[in-house]
């Protein structure tokens, strides 16, 4: 006779920690001519002064200036805060 294992201690009963459908793939957006970091943060965030969470993201990418953005620039979107 094969008994039931019993479940061990700190075990949860079921299903993830964590909400699986609000992880999102990392967003990504092309710049286009006439485009600046305030008018990018302001399509995704709704917030032109959030332009600073581009850049931060995007550092490496951009250079010493927020305003060195170029056409083509493939720039990572951060999550909205």
């Amino acid at each position: 006779m094969i008994e039931k294992a019993d479940k061990p201690q700190g075990a949860k009963k079921k299903g993830f920690s964590f909400d699986p459908s609000k992880l999102r793939p990392p967003q990504t957006y092309t710049v286009k001519a006439g485009d600046t970091l305030s008018k990018i943060a302001k399509k995704f965030y709704g917030d032109d002064a959030a332009y600073m969470d581009i850049y931060k993201a995007n550092k490496g990418l951009i250079g010493a200036s927020p305003d060195n953005i170029k056409v083509g620039m493939e720039l990572k979107i951060p999550p909205k805060k």
